[in-house]
């Protein structure tokens, strides 16, 4: 399997990740279908840990991955390593 492939392949699988990330962050702040008060949401909910880091962050090197997977670009390391750059960039500020 060259690059291209693979790259386009994690592109496909991360962007439905990304978006059960955001969905499932959103839920924090409607627990068992309450709306809570603004006091009683943790802090770790209101800084958007999951929804930026986990979500929208995730989604940036999804179309870096595709975009480096198009047709006939085996050969394609500059894609590929900014699509590296920009996973890494994504973990990093996730954790």
């Amino acid at each position: 399997m060259c690059t291209g492939k693979c790259s386009r392949c994690i592109g496909i699988i991360l962007f439905p990740l990304a978006l059960c990330a955001i969905v499932s962050n959103i839920l924090l702040y409607f627990p068992n279908g309450q709306v809570l008060q603004l006091s009683e949401i943790t802090d770790l909910v209101w800084f958007f840990h999951g929804i930026l880091g986990a979500g929208i962050l995730a989604i940036l090197p999804a179309f870096m991955m595709l975009g480096a997977g198009g047709a006939g670009c085996c050969a394609n390391r500059c894609g590929v390593s900014r699509c590296v750059e920009m996973a890494l960039q994504g973990l990093h500020n996730s954790s």
